[in-house]
């Protein structure tokens, strides 16, 4: 007699959980697709309004395809969940330059970072530092890294760079 209030009360349990991991997630892919919206919409307004000079006018359109390439590989990977209805992501593995990695996250949030009279240096010099890891991921990484920092932090200046075959922040 208790037996189908109990299958009752587990399966009803079972359905919050699986809720809130959807919500969760969810809240998880609208982070992460909203970051390079931002540096999109940066860019586009600094070159709508002019404020960039001859130089930055290439860095601005290489950074605004970038972001729309992470968008994509976003929405993909957004794809691929539902398709796959389990709560991973195929990571591709290989050989990544950090360097190139965090200098195409400070690239991307340069207008955010102009915005709050924030100076990103950068001194990687000739360094060669590799690490194996899926190079859409680890620009997720220093995006999310950068764009909280930038966030909350007051106007400064403050210097990323390498020594030997490390980073030092």
């Amino acid at each position: 007699m208790l037996q189908p209030l109990l299958d009752a009360t587990v399966e009803s349990h079972k359905q919050d959980e699986s809720m809130r991991a959807i919500d969760e997630f969810l809240a998880m892919i609208s982070h992460e697709l909203r970051i390079p919206v931002s540096a999109i919409l940066g860019w586009a307004e600094m070159l709508d309004n002019r404020q960039i000079d001859h130089t930055d006018f290439a860095t601005a359109i290489k950074v605004i395809r970038r972001n729309a390439l992470v968008q994509v590989q976003l929405i993909d990977a957004l794809t691929d969940y539902a398709s796959l209805g389990v709560n991973e992501f195929a990571l591709t593995i290989r050989a990544v330059s950090l360097a190139q990695i965090v200098n195409a996250a400070v690239e991307a949030l340069a207008p955010m970072a102009r915005e709050k009279q924030i100076h990103v240096e950068m001194q990687f010099g000739h360094s060669t530092a590799e690490m194996d890891g899926d190079p859409t991921r680890l620009l997720q990484v220093f995006l999310n890294l950068l764009s909280n920092a930038i966030k909350f932090t007051v106007p400064l200046t403050f210097r990323l760079k390498t020594i030997g075959q490390k980073f030092i922040g």
